[in-house]
Protein backbone atom coordinates (compact mmCIF):
# COMPACT_ATOMS: atom_id res chain seq x y z
CA UNK A 1 0.00 0.00 0.00
CA UNK A 2 2.72 2.46 0.99
CA UNK A 3 4.94 1.48 -1.94
CA UNK A 4 2.03 2.05 -4.31
CA UNK A 5 1.48 5.45 -2.73
CA UNK A 6 5.13 6.31 -3.43
CA UNK A 7 4.71 5.18 -7.05
CA UNK A 8 1.65 7.40 -7.41
CA UNK A 9 3.45 10.31 -5.78
CA UNK A 10 6.52 10.03 -8.01
CA UNK A 11 4.85 8.74 -11.18
CA UNK A 12 6.82 5.47 -11.21
CA UNK A 13 5.07 3.11 -13.63
CA UNK A 14 1.83 5.10 -13.33
CA UNK A 15 0.66 8.61 -13.99
CA UNK A 16 1.46 10.84 -11.00
CA UNK A 17 -1.58 11.29 -8.80
CA UNK A 18 -0.82 13.20 -5.57
CA UNK A 19 -4.38 12.89 -4.26
CA UNK A 20 -4.46 9.11 -4.64
CA UNK A 21 -0.95 8.91 -3.20
CA UNK A 22 -2.11 10.78 -0.12
CA UNK A 23 -5.09 8.43 0.19
CA UNK A 24 -2.87 5.34 0.16
CA UNK A 25 -0.34 6.84 2.57
CA UNK A 26 -3.16 7.58 5.00
CA UNK A 27 -4.39 3.99 4.67
CA UNK A 28 -0.91 2.72 5.50
CA UNK A 29 -0.70 5.16 8.43
CA UNK A 30 -4.08 3.96 9.72
CA UNK A 31 -2.75 0.40 9.67
CA UNK A 32 0.26 1.53 11.72
CA UNK A 33 2.88 0.77 9.06
CA UNK A 34 5.98 2.31 10.62
CA UNK A 35 7.60 3.56 7.39
CA UNK A 36 4.35 5.29 6.48
CA UNK A 37 4.07 6.80 9.96
CA UNK A 38 7.54 8.33 9.68
CA UNK A 39 7.02 9.52 6.09
CA UNK A 40 3.70 11.10 7.03
CA UNK A 41 5.21 12.74 10.12
CA UNK A 42 8.10 14.09 8.03
CA UNK A 43 5.71 15.55 5.45
CA UNK A 44 3.51 17.12 8.13
CA UNK A 45 6.59 18.44 9.95
CA UNK A 46 7.98 20.00 6.76
CA UNK A 47 4.64 21.42 5.66
CA UNK A 48 4.46 19.55 2.38
CA UNK A 49 1.01 18.08 3.08
CA UNK A 50 -0.90 21.02 4.48
CA UNK A 51 1.02 23.95 3.05
CA UNK A 52 2.57 24.83 6.39
CA UNK A 53 4.42 22.84 9.05
CA UNK A 54 2.43 21.23 11.86
CA UNK A 55 5.12 19.89 14.20
CA UNK A 56 2.69 19.09 17.04
CA UNK A 57 0.82 16.70 14.74
CA UNK A 58 4.10 15.33 13.40
CA UNK A 59 5.27 14.65 16.95
CA UNK A 60 2.21 12.45 17.57
CA UNK A 61 3.07 10.31 14.56
CA UNK A 62 6.77 10.22 15.49
CA UNK A 63 5.76 8.88 18.91
CA UNK A 64 3.63 6.16 17.28
CA UNK A 65 6.62 5.12 15.18
CA UNK A 66 8.90 5.28 18.24
CA UNK A 67 6.60 2.82 20.00
CA UNK A 68 7.48 0.42 17.16
CA UNK A 69 11.19 1.09 17.66
CA UNK A 70 11.88 3.33 14.65
CA UNK A 71 15.24 5.09 14.99
CA UNK A 72 14.58 7.80 12.40
CA UNK A 73 11.42 8.77 14.28
CA UNK A 74 13.50 8.95 17.47
CA UNK A 75 15.97 11.29 15.79
CA UNK A 76 13.35 13.55 14.22
CA UNK A 77 11.33 13.73 17.44
CA UNK A 78 14.51 14.60 19.35
CA UNK A 79 15.21 17.43 16.89
CA UNK A 80 11.70 18.80 17.42
CA UNK A 81 12.07 18.57 21.20
CA UNK A 82 15.45 20.27 21.10
CA UNK A 83 14.13 23.08 18.89
CA UNK A 84 10.86 23.47 20.79
CA UNK A 85 8.84 22.57 17.68
CA UNK A 86 5.34 21.34 18.41
CA UNK A 87 5.78 21.76 22.16
CA UNK A 88 5.51 24.70 24.55
CA UNK A 89 9.26 25.11 25.05
CA UNK A 90 12.47 23.29 24.13
CA UNK A 91 13.14 20.18 26.21
CA UNK A 92 16.86 19.37 26.06
CA UNK A 93 16.63 16.54 28.60
CA UNK A 94 13.97 14.66 26.64
CA UNK A 95 15.70 15.47 23.35
CA UNK A 96 18.94 13.94 24.61
CA UNK A 97 17.09 10.80 25.73
CA UNK A 98 15.69 10.35 22.21
CA UNK A 99 19.03 11.18 20.58
CA UNK A 100 20.60 8.41 22.67
CA UNK A 101 17.82 6.02 21.67
CA UNK A 102 18.47 6.84 17.99
CA UNK A 103 22.20 6.30 18.49
CA UNK A 104 21.49 2.92 20.06
CA UNK A 105 19.56 2.08 16.86
CA UNK A 106 22.69 3.11 14.92
CA UNK A 107 20.99 6.01 13.13
CA UNK A 108 24.14 7.67 11.84
CA UNK A 109 22.87 11.31 11.69
CA UNK A 110 22.15 11.06 15.43
CA UNK A 111 25.83 10.34 16.00
CA UNK A 112 27.01 13.68 14.60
Amino acid sequence: MFNYARSLEQGIGVEPDPQMAKKYVLRAVAKGYVVALVAYANAVNAGTLFGQPHPAIANKFYRLAIEQGDGIAMLNYACNLQGGRGIDQPDAVAANRYFLMAIAKEVSPAML
